[in-house]
């Protein structure tokens, strides 16, 4: 069984993970946001929300990680990931140039970064659910100082 310390260290490192993920997911954005405002302007404004949510997220991990925020972040990796699927299937209104496009470098590195992201804030909802629900370690009763 993990002890307190070690339950706090893989809080730690999944806290660290989805906080650079999500600003992967922001950079990667704000990289084909360039071409996206020229071609789809409704798309570009939904990157800009999108990097402005990863933003958001990760200053909220940062300073007061709770379950809900990781649950926030892995809504954020699940949305761009299903806008790819949904551009290269069956293309998106006003926008139908990238179907069947599946190995746009860009596209290729947000599903990564997406991936791990969902993988980070799962684990870390999981832990903190697990933390919940876990019975509190049992201490003997003192009844004075005295005692041991």
């Amino acid at each position: 069984m993990p002890t307190t310390n070690d339950h706090g260290q893989q809080m730690a490192c999944a806290r660290l993970l989805t906080i650079v993920g999500l600003a992967g997911i922001g950079l990667i954005h704000l990289l084909d946001s360039v071409e996206t405002f020229h071609e789809t302007r409704w798309l570009f404004w939904a990157y800009v929300a999108l990097m402005a949510a990863t933003v958001v997220v990760s200053g909220a991990l940062l300073h007061r990680p709770t379950v809900r925020w990781y649950e926030a972040a892995a809504l954020l990796a699940l949305l761009p990931l299903v806008g790819f699927v949904l551009s290269r299937t069956s293309g998106l209104p006003g926008s139908d140039d990238d179907i069947g496009n599946w190995t746009d470098s860009l596209g290729l590195a947000s599903l990564w970064v997406e991936g791990a992201v969902l993988l980070t804030s799962g684990y870390a909802v999981a832990l903190g659910l697990a933390a919940r629900t876990a019975p509190a370690a049992r201490t003997p009763l003192r009844v004075s100082p005295l005692e041991r």
